[in-house]
């Protein structure tokens, strides 16, 4: 059965990096084994790679063998280059393939390239001949066991409720029995040639794990003539390589630190680094793995043959008068068109039939970071085979500056202890890549977290909690009129948010100390107190203050907020008018303009409430008229009863010529009363 093995990328680094041989070939192409290839470069990569550059002198023709392990394939077809002055046709370069071991694990009836197990096996043997040994039913031994031959029918699994098992079916001579697999205590194959062919896939399935363990080589063919420099070059999975720092704060200066960068190197592999030329690379490049050893594959299509095969049968209908005359025929560019369409589908089809899978696709490229730590050592470096080693990158003065640093959103919460940080400066000269620093200050002080720093940059690290210092938040939120303005009838009003935080911190210590308070910002707010910052970062305002010691200090931050509003002064009622002209937060002047406003919106209701009042009259008298007209009809007109409803709808006639006049008077006043509030709202101009 095949053996699943996990290949550590980090072992596979450096099993060849001091074992690729050469030999030159003499005129008779013999290849003649040399001494190890020297090698001359080697960059770790924060990637989780490693470039190795070897080179060697030549002459003539030449072979070269390089032996990789197994998983690091992929990625050496990916980089490896062969660099050959004295070649004008160019290297040639073969391996093994993929399927030389592990494509044979296919073979005959015995598949055992997916590693199945024992019922799988057997279940794909289905028709063969197979004995079984069972135990006897007095006890185990060989004597008493039972043996069973038959036809393999079935190998399944079934489900009970105490759990699933595997049960194995065979037709014999009396009929079939099913038989738990985990009764079986040995099997065999009536058929010779089906166990010749599941032994020999059991040794292939032995050469495949085999091959995964020691790796795969690649032979380099180097085609030049005459003494020559060759270098080969490429890329394989490594251990990512580390970076420390030690900041030592007891310096002369108050303002000083000693920072000492290690990075810390593991060479996983079976040789010695000796005296390699060593360089350290961190960034945040592209990188990814393409199966480009094992040979790939695409489905394809099946289309059915093209033969002619047989016409089916057909009957007719009795033909009618000859009408199909007049239908068009398909023209010539018709039928073309259809013929295109129907080519580009299935091409369309075609094309779509083998996609490349999901896994073989290159991942989408990252955004990197817009500078790259690049160290090389100064001398050549040796560390030996599965050793690891710190080597010292930068033992240099850095700029520091002690202080606390208080989270004003953490202290809204509860009450918190300030951070003890630093303030430094990268004085190096170099990249700092992102790693741990160890704080030394009259003795060991605390850890902290150095993100990427470049030259000249400075940047906040803490390393503990100042228990002498306590602090804690309060917020407040209130909104305000801040100003107002009538314009072409419309009141724009203007109102603020204002939020307020009050951080009252107390220094408990005999010295005082510097705090920066971190305030979160408040987006689309504008910071009134205090007027100005010292730092802004994406989401905090940082203000820098002294901290007196043995003492409280109370600090306050406001920021405001703006909002806007617009309200028709036409269409507001006399309410909402009156509310504003009494409203003290507005000017005078303002309150004065919609006071007048205010008087003019109550005679201009007043008028139209009068004019309404006489139209509703008059519609009541036009109702009870009606209503007299047809009682007069009802009772007739010389009638006692015709007589008084008469005289009734003569007076109210009267009435109705009365309010006839007063509604047209009522009507104008309140047209001009309105027209006057209108024309003073649209010409009134207040602030």
């Amino acid at each position: 059965m095949k053996t699943t093995l996990k290949i550590q990328a980090v072992i596979l680094f450096f099993f060849f990096a001091g074992s690729l041989l050469y030999s030159q070939a003499a005129a008779d192409d013999a290849v003649k084994p040399a001494e190890n290839i020297p090698r001359k470069k080697l960059s770790l990569y924060s990637s989780g790679t490693a470039f190795f550059e070897h080179s060697v002198t030549v002459e003539g023709r030449a072979v070269l063998v390089l032996p990789f392990q197994y998983g690091a394939l992929n990625d050496v077809l990916k980089s490896l280059t062969v660099k050959d002055p004295g070649s004008a046709e160019g290297p040639l370069l073969d391996y093994a393939s993929a399927n030389a071991a592990g494509g044979g694990m296919k073979v005959q009836a015995t598949d055992l390239s997916d590693s199945p197990g024992l019922p799988e096996i057997i279940g794909r043997l289905t028709g063969e001949e197979l004995s079984v040994e069972l135990p006897g039913v007095r006890g185990n031994t060989a004597s008493d066991a039972e043996k069973i031959t038959g036809r393999i029918l079935a190998s399944e699994r079934r489900e009970s409720l105490s759990g699933g098992e595997y049960w194995l079916s065979l037709l014999g001579p009396e009929g079939m029995r099913q038989i738990p697999f985990r009764q079986i205590r040995s099997f065999s194959f009536g058929n010779p040639l089906i166990q010749q062919d599941f032994n020999r896939a059991l040794d292939l399935t032995m050469a495949e794990s085999k091959t995964r363990r020691e790796g795969r080589e690649i032979t380099v063919h180097l085609q030049g003539s005459g003494r020559r420099e060759v270098s080969v070059s490429y890329v394989i999975p490594a251990p990512v390589w580390k970076i420390s720092y030690r900041l030592n704060l007891a310096d002369d200066s108050a303002h000083a630190g000693r920072l000492q960068a290690w990075a810390i190197i593991d060479n996983d592999s079976d040789t010695d680094w000796d005296q390699v030329e060593l360089s350290l690379k961190a960034g945040r490049p592209v990188s990814f793995v393409q199966n480009l050893y094992p040979p790939f594959y695409l489905e394809r299509p099946v289309l059915p043959l093209s033969i002619a095969g047989y016409a089916e049968a057909e009957s007719y209908e009795q033909g009618m008068a000859a009408l199909d005359s007049l239908m068009e025929a398909p023209s010539v560019n018709s039928m073309m068109k259809r013929s295109a369409g129907a080519s580009a589908a299935y091409a369309s089809e075609e094309a779509m039939a083998a996609p490349l899978p999901a896994a073989e696709r290159p991942p989408a490229s990252q955004s990197g970071e817009p500078e790259v730590f690049d160290f090389t050592f100064a001398k050549p470096v040796s560390i030996k085979a599965r050793s690891s080693a710190m080597l010292l990158l930068a033992d240099t003065s850095l700029e520091c500056r002690k202080l606390l640093i208080f989270s004003g959103q953490k202290a809204l919460f509860s009450s918190i202890n300030p951070r003890l940080a630093l303030e430094i400066k990268n004085s190096s000269g170099l990249r700092l890549p992102a790693g741990p620093v160890s704080i030394n200050d009259s003795g060991y002080a605390g850890d902290a977290l150095l993100a990427y720093l470049s030259p000249d940059e400075k940047r906040f690290i803490s390393y503990g909690e100042d228990l002498s210092v306590t602090g804690n938040g309060a917020a407040s939120s209130s909104r305000v009129l801040s100003g107002i303005k009538v314009s072409q009838g419309l009141v724009n009003i203007t109102r603020k948010q204002i939020l307020e935080r009050t951080y009252t911190i107390k220094n408990s210590g005999n010295e005082k100390k510097t705090i920066v308070i971190e305030h979160p910002i408040n987006r689309g707010a504008v910071l009134t107190e205090p007027p100005s910052f010292d730092e802004e970062t994406s989401g905090l305002y940082r203000f820098e203050r002294t901290l007196p010691a043995n003492s409280q200090f109370v600090f306050t931050v406001r920021e405001e907020t703006p909002f806007y509003e617009k309200i028709s002064l036409v269409s507001s009622s006399q309410e909402t008018l009156l509310s504003w002209a009494s409203n003290m937060e507005v000017s005078s002047r303002v309150r004065s303009g919609l006071q007048e406003a205010f008087r003019l919106k109550q005679a201009a209701d007043k008028a139209q409430a009068r004019a309404g009042e006489i139209s509703a009259r008059r519609n009541a008298l036009l109702s009870e008229e009606e209503r007299f007209r047809k009682n007069i009809e009802t009772f007739g007109r010389d009638s006692a009863e015709g007589r008084r409803y008469i005289e009734r709808l003569l007076s109210l006639d009267s009435e109705l010529d009365s309010l006839s006049a007063g509604r047209t008077a009522a009507e104008a006043g309140a047209k001009n009363a309105k027209e006057t509030y209108e024309n003073y709202l649209n010409s009134l101009e207040l602030e």
